[in-house]
């Protein structure tokens, strides 16, 4: 017996998140750049998709088919019939081997967009067919895929996509959108690793990391996400976004746009609330810089936790935030641990001397937990050292379809958990990364306003 492929524990070191920072670098770029590596990855997560689908009654996901050996597969896939069929007659099966039945059409190339494939003698154009179960690795650019259905996805570089039918298909790694609004087209399934997403109208976002998240974003209409081990799937509608985290408690991630007032309304979320267990008024909570420089024109960092958010679109007194081109981290002690249900964060603003620039109001960190009353090691950051990952918010992904001016002035997102509490915690940690810029080479860091936890 053979034994298996050493790459496999690379892989899985990596997937787990047990791999040291030297060893993600050198398996990112062994994705890029090798294509053994990339269809031993590929090959890996086929191997522990169909692992979990037998061990998940309810959720049975079908392996992804192989991708196509070469640009030109047909003669391929027909040798491969003729000499199945031959083998079969030789071993005696009893039964007059029917002719290879031609490939299945499913989907055309529409729209091709600077596209850099991962194999350099990939040769596409507008109009080619593409058949059931071939792969598209792309890592730069886009395209536009139109289904048979009448489904229309775009494909954005980096990305490892397969079709599966006239109306489905299998994302290993990357980000797609997609429109789905003709009758046909109703029931449109992008298949993940940790989630199978169904459209009934008509249009979302799905991304799939390599570390194993999952995630939807609901643009219109309404989607419902089947994930494993959960018994009722998730119906999501306009301006949801769900991510899934391999392995952990599934998180339900809101991002909305408020009014742009100082009253913070939202059409769903609540406004900044002076009664949540973050609000220094309990005498529990406390909050402090964790790591990064702050910037000098910010507010002190208790504002984060004093019950209402900025007063203006331009007000950095009562807003925290930190240098630009600089990370940087916010902790909060609650006091005591708590079953946290939902964490609520809001920014606001807009330039005053550029009414179109509203980079500053995005929300980008991902927020960690640290379970028990101990305190975490002094000077830890995460991942590890106790530190749990709660879930990750990027409302410039959310909301940057189109021009920075699109953006919102005002931004509130909402983390919770699909099956009650996000877990129990006495200390948050928000990891804030710099937005994109609106100009230039400089990364603007966001004026966050009011942090609320609720929790029992």
């Amino acid at each position: 017996m053979n034994s298996p492929d050493p790459r496999w524990e690379v892989i899985r070191r990596h997937l787990d998140r047990q791999a040291a920072p030297a060893e993600r670098a050198d398996f990112e770029a062994s994705l890029r750049e090798d294509p053994a590596f990339r269809r031993c990855y590929i090959r890996y997560l086929n191997i522990e998709v169909a692992l979990q689908a037998s061990a998940q009654a309810e959720y049975r996901l079908p392996p992804v088919p192989p991708p196509p050996r070469t640009p030109a597969w047909r003669g391929a896939l027909g040798k491969a019939a003729a000499a199945l069929a031959l083998l079969l007659g030789l071993a005696g099966w009893g039964f007059w081997p029917r002719p290879p039945a031609e490939p299945e059409i499913v989907a055309h190339l529409t729209a091709l967009q600077d596209c850099r494939w991962v194999h350099s003698a990939t040769q596409a154009a507008v109009g080619d067919p593409l058949y059931r179960g071939q792969t598209l690795e792309l890592s730069a650019g886009r395209l536009e895929v139109t289904f048979a259905s009448g489904a229309v996805a775009t494909l954005l570089g980096p990305i490892i996509f397969t079709l599966d039918s006239p109306n489905s298909g299998f994302l290993t790694l990357g980000q797609m959108q997609t429109r789905a609004d003709s009758p046909q087209a109703k029931g449109f399934t992008v298949r993940t690793r940790t989630a199978r997403i169904v459209d009934v109208g008509t249009e979302f976002i799905a991304a799939a990391a390599a570390d194993g998240l999952s995630r939807v974003d609901v643009v219109r209409g309404e989607v419902v996400v089947h994930t494993p081990g959960q018994r009722h799937a998730q119906h999501l509608s306009q301006g949801d976004a769900l991510s899934v985290e391999s392995g952990q408690a599934q998180v339900l991630v809101r991002i909305e746009s408020g009014e742009g007032t100082a009253a913070f309304r939202f059409p769903t979320l609540p406004p900044p609330s002076a009664s949540d267990a973050a609000d220094v008024a309990t005498g529990w909570a406390r909050a402090k810089i964790a790591f990064g420089p702050q910037a000098e024109s910010s507010g002190e960092v208790a504002k984060l936790c004093n019950g209402h958010a900025q007063g203006s679109a331009d007000d950095p007194g009562e807003s925290v935030y930190f240098e630009s081109n600089q990370s940087g981290g916010f902790l909060l002690d609650l006091g005591r641990s708590l079953q946290v249900t939902s964490i609520n964060t809001y920014s606001w603003h807009r330039n005053q001397g550029n009414q179109g620039d509203r980079v500053r109001a995005t929300q980008k960190f991902t927020l960690y937990g640290f379970r028990g009353e101990a305190a975490p090691p002094e000077g830890s950051t995460p991942p590890g050292t106790g530190w749990e990952l709660i879930g990750r918010v990027n409302t410039d992904e959310f909301f940057g379809r189109g021009p920075q001016r699109s953006q919102p002035e005002q931004q509130a997102s909402s983390i919770s958990a699909t099956g009650g509490a996000v877990g129990r915690y006495r200390y948050l940690l928000w990891d804030v990364r710099p937005s994109r810029a609106f100009h230039g080479a400089v990364e603007d860091n966001t004026l966050y306003g009011e942090i609320d936890v609720f929790g029992y």
